[in-house]
């Protein structure tokens, strides 16, 4: 598995009850809702591979990559709001 995935099942010193198993990806895989995950090819905060992993889960996806770290939305602005004019666009069936 990758580490990432494992974080939302980690105790918090404040919690008091077990955690729960993360079922994330289990409940993606019945949406049908059209997905764009975009990536940051430069990204130390996530496992290389993220992307593909996640979209595995997912029915309708489409997956970006930006030469970017962490937030390629805030360093890679306009490159970021040009993927999703894209995406909304094909959605619109432009």
């Amino acid at each position: 598995p990758h580490r990432w995935s494992r974080a939302p099942t980690l105790r918090s010193p404040a919690q008091s009850e077990q955690p729960r198993p993360w079922d994330f990806p289990d409940v993606l895989s019945g949406s049908v809702v059209p997905t764009l995950l975009v990536a940051g090819t430069l990204d130390r905060m996530l496992e290389k591979g993220w992307e593909d992993m996640l979209s595995q889960h997912l029915k309708n996806v489409r997956v970006e990559r930006i030469e970017a770290g962490h937030s390629p939305n805030i360093s890679h602005p306009d490159d970021t709001a040009k993927l999703l004019r894209d995406f909304f666009d094909r959605i619109d069936g432009r």
